[in-house]
């Protein structure tokens, strides 16, 4: 063999490989060896502890923000709720029907008023006299019916 064949052929050790895949399988076998090291270490079981108590944590932390907000949702929610009645109860609508009521009413009182307050004929009078003995002293006068107009 020349010189040219001996540089082109890899080099061989004595199993028959090439000294290129003997320190591949080597790098493998070292590579795995590190991997198994490092995840048994108590570094890296370290980091999982604080890891895993950090999440825990952070979980706490956005179930109480979530919690929170539900509960002021909802306050917020009952407070627009109590907003609205009171807006309705007194809201114009119902200001309205109110001044109706009270102003009906007052016109019927005023209408009972005023006929009573207008004076009897003679006739009536007599007549109402005839029907009903006077109350004695201390006793008091029967009640009139109030009819509606």
């Amino acid at each position: 063999m020349t010189e040219s064949n001996q540089q082109e052929k890899p080099a061989q050790n004595a199993s028959g490989q090439s000294d290129l895949a003997t320190e591949l399988n080597r790098l493998g076998e070292n590579l795995g060896k590190l991997l198994k090291a490092t995840w048994e270490s108590d570094e890296r079981k370290t980091v999982e502890r604080e890891l895993k108590s950090g999440l825990e944590q952070l979980s706490k932390q956005i179930s109480t923000a979530v919690e929170q907000t539900q509960a002021d949702h909802h306050v917020k929610k009952a407070r627009e709720t109590l907003k609205d009645a009171w807006q309705t109860a007194h809201g114009p609508q119902v200001l309205t029907e109110m001044h109706m009521g009270l102003v009906d009413s007052l016109k019927k009182l005023n209408d009972e008023v005023a006929r009573r307050a207008e004076p009897k004929p003679a006739h009536e009078v007599k007549a109402d006299e005839t029907a009903e003995p006077a109350p004695e002293a201390g006793e008091a006068a029967p009640a009139e019916e109030v009819k509606p107009s």
